[in-house]
């Protein structure tokens, strides 16, 4: 790793570029998918473990502010893209975690929620999926790279890949639809405070995907739709 000098890694920090990127094509694959008035019902979106939010703010913007979103992080991180949202009436933050004590103070709005979604909610990515589905609500989860500890639903499948979490998260709800949408900026190498909080293992994996697609990444979307009841 060329990145590497006297225990400091030198390479390119996380890309704010590239993440509002992809957030952005998250945001036209669910107006595609899902159209605006759909998204529009209820209490709108919730958006679990938005960060910068830069989801919401696409949302909000392709939309003209027709569509609601709630943001729940426990450290949102709103910056020069999205800071204009803790002005905007169609936009809630919650900055906790998603924990059951929340889910249960806020049922009554999320229980009316047109779609729940999140773009690598990494540690949170396994309650997302099952709260949703507890909820029996649309969503689409974008995950990222796999976290030790995971416990495979299927012991016969490790889970190192985004496709193997994929497959995991599929087989705890076979209600999730696997699509593919493709990005033009490549994943940057996590700065040296994420390295040394372990995530060599989303450095291997970020490799991996852009040596498998030139010129960009492809992305893997899961995608709960509306259940009869």
């Amino acid at each position: 790793l060329g990145g590497w000098k006297r225990g400091v890694y030198l390479g390119v920090r996380p890309s704010k570029r590239y993440k509002k990127e992809v957030a952005e094509r998250v945001a036209e694959f669910l107006l595609d998918t899902f159209g605006v008035e759909q998204l529009a019902q209820g209490t709108g979106v919730f958006e679990i473990a938005g960060g910068s939010g830069y989801l919401s703010a696409a949302l909000r913007d392709i939309s003209d502010g027709r569509i609601p979103v709630t943001m729940i992080d426990p450290k949102p991180n709103l910056d020069y893209a999205s800071k204009h949202l803790l002005s905007d009436p169609g936009f809630e933050l919650i900055p906790r975690s998603l924990t059951p004590e929340l889910v249960s103070e806020i049922s009554g709005d999320i229980s009316e929620a047109s779609l729940v979604v999140s773009i690598y909610p990494h540690e949170v990515t396994e309650a997302v999926a099952d709260f949703s589905k507890a909820l029996n609500l649309p969503a689409v989860i974008v995950p990222c790279c796999p976290l030790p500890g995971m416990t495979p639903s299927d012991p016969s499948t490790p889970i190192d890949t985004v496709e193997q979490l994929a497959y995991h998260l599929q087989h705890r709800d076979s209600a999730l639809i696997p699509f593919k949408i493709k990005h033009n900026r490549v994943p940057p190498n996590p700065g040296f405070r994420n390295w040394v909080a372990g995530t060599a293992r989303e450095l291997r994996e970020n490799i991996r995907r852009v040596s498998e697609s030139p010129g960009g990444v492809v992305d893997t979307i899961l995608v709960r739709f509306p259940q009869e009841e």
